[in-house]
This record gives structure tokens, sequence and C-alpha cells, in this order.
């Protein structure tokens, strides 16, 4: 008898639960026409990328569904659509559906732009982040034209934005260290100045803050998800190499290097430390590292300045550079 209404119920609840995934499938959807409103052509295949190449130059940025830096691939889209006059095609692939792009072009992170001439099947250029000046200009050359000069001009003025606002990121960033020094010191002289039951109660406030911070602390031969610079700043004192993987939950590349990046961690074993960074958990570690594509790593030792930065995810090459850094 029980076992009858249990499968009632479940009969029962099958359509509710269709629904629900109807919903979400159609949500999706509207989500992803939205975004393609700034492309001339959405490819599902290389079939269909390899007819788009036959008669004109193709702008391609192959983009997921989940990735916040194609955003900045769509205003640059946005932009050609009236500076090119129908020209060069700007096309999308979705990395979750065109896999035999992905393969054939070795795309291992998103967004990737590539960019054809008329009648070849071959890039003349592959653009691995996003960077709309970049994409502009290479767009551009498509034509065969050049660069108009108002386009250009305010292409230029564009970087120099660009510039300008890195510098002063820079800026700002040395006067806040110099910040946090100071204050540091004047904590130290206004502790030592306290009271002995004073110095009582901050012992055990350190004892209670090294025991809390013992789950997060990062360990060698092992991969630990970090949420923050001053984590970065930490695995920096144990004096190791540390590598940095800056990820996103939402980016099947990133899905694909994370068991290769903990093999890489047990590899290196006691030579250098692997912390992760998830971009939406840790907005102000993929921000200090201008990170525009997933997953990037960042090779560190000593400071927060990188070694090196591998975009991507190209394992043997991350394995020969944290090599290179750990000896």
């Amino acid at each position: 008898m029980k076992k009858k209404l249990l499968i009632t119920s479940l009969l029962a609840a099958i359509p509710m639960v269709k629904a629900e995934l109807d919903a979400e499938s159609q949500a999706m959807i509207a989500k992803v026409n939205q975004k393609s409103a700034s492309a001339d052509k959405r490819v599902k295949n290389l079939k269909e990328l390899r007819e788009l190449v036959k008669h004109k130059p193709v702008v391609l940025a192959v983009k997921s569904t989940s990735c916040s830096a194609c955003d900045i691939v769509d205003d640059a889209f946005m932009e050609l659509g009236s500076e090119l006059n129908g020209e060069v095609v700007r096309a999308e692939a979705l990395i979750e559906f065109a896999r035999d792009i992905k393969n054939e072009h070795n795309i291992t992170t998103v967004p990737t732009v590539l960019f054809f001439q008329a009648g070849s099947d071959k890039p003349v250029h592959v653009m691995r982040g996003a960077n709309k000046t970049e994409i502009k200009r290479h767009a551009h050359k498509l034509t065969g034209k050049g660069i108009p000069a108002q386009v250009k001009e305010a292409m230029e003025k564009a970087a120099q934005v660009e510039r300008e606002a890195e510098l002063l990121e820079q800026k700002v960033e040395k006067s806040t260290g110099s910040l946090e020094r100071r204050l540091e010191k004047e904590f130290e002289d206004t502790k030592s100045k306290k009271s002995s039951r004073r110095k009582s109660t901050q012992k055990e406030t350190k004892r209670s803050k090294r025991s809390s911070s013992k789950s997060t602390k990062a360990v060698s031969g092992k991969v630990t998800e970090i949420s923050s610079l001053n984590d970065v700043k930490d695995a920096l004192k144990s004096k190791k190499t540390v590598v940095l993987r800056v990820h996103s939950n939402g980016c099947p590349a990133c899905q694909h290097s994370k068991k290769p990046t903990e093999d890489l961690a047990s590899e290196l074993g006691s030579s250098a430390v692997v912390i992760a960074a998830e971009t939406h958990a840790a907005p102000e570690v993929a921000q200090h590292y201008h990170v525009s594509a997933v997953p990037t790593f960042v090779v560190l030792k000593g400071s927060l300045e990188p070694k090196e930065t591998v975009v991507g995810a190209d394992m043997n090459k991350l394995r020969e550079v944290a090599k290179k850094h750990s000896k």
C-alpha cells in the first residue's frame, strides 16, 4: 500500500518538475538571445563557420552563457556594427555547444576571438581574453582598408583612458599600502601601552584567530580555495612559489582544468603552494591581476607582482612555468 502511494506521489510530481525545467530552459535561451543581438550570425558547428568564411572576412567570438568578460566582446561588436558597414561578419559560438570549433582551434579560454580572412579556414589572429580596443583594431585590419581616422582617434582615446585608469589604480594601491603600514605601526605602539588585562585579552583573541584560520591556510600538495587578496599575501609568507588559479564556477574550461590543477599541486609537493580564487567570491583578486579571461594562472614568488601569467587551460605550459620558479 505504501509503495503504491509513493508511486502515485511521484507520478503527480512529474508535470511540476517538467514545468520548472522548461521555465529554466526558456530563461537561459532568452538570456543567450539577448546577448546575441550584437552579432550578425551565431554558428553552431565547424561546418557553418567554414561556409561563412567562404564569402567574407569573419570575426568569431567563442563565448559561454555564464561568461561576464564576454560583455566586453558584445560592446566591441555593437560598435563594429556601424563601423564595418557589413564588410566583415561578426559571428559568435557558444563553447558549450560548438565543441568541434573548440577542438579544431584548441580553445581553452572564454572569451576567445578569432579573426579569419575570406576563404581561409585558419585564423590570421587569435585573441584570448577581452580587450575592446584590440578586437576593433584587428577587425578593421580584415577589411584591408585600415582603420578610419575618426574610429582610430576614438580608439586611441579609449586606450588612453584605460592606461590612466590603470595608473590611478596603481597609485591608490601604493597609497593604501603605505596607509596600512602606518596604521599597523600605530596599532603596535598603542598595544604596547595597554594594561596587562588588555594584553591578555588580545592574546586570547589572537589564539582564537589562529585557530579559526587553520581551515583556510594554504597547504603544499593541495589546492586551497581563497576569498581575498590578504589570503594571497598569507600564502606568500610561506616563502615558496605560489600558483594562483583564477576561475569561474560556470566556466566549462575552468571545470576541465580543476583536476589537472590538483594533480599539479600534488606533483609540486612542498616546493610550492597552489591556491584558487573564484571570480565572484574573490573579485578583488581578479581585479588586482586584471583577469579578462578564465581560467587564468598567476605564478608568484616573494611579492604580489606576477613572475609569469598563463591565460587558458594550457597545463603543460603552466607546469613548465611553475617548476621553473620553484627551483
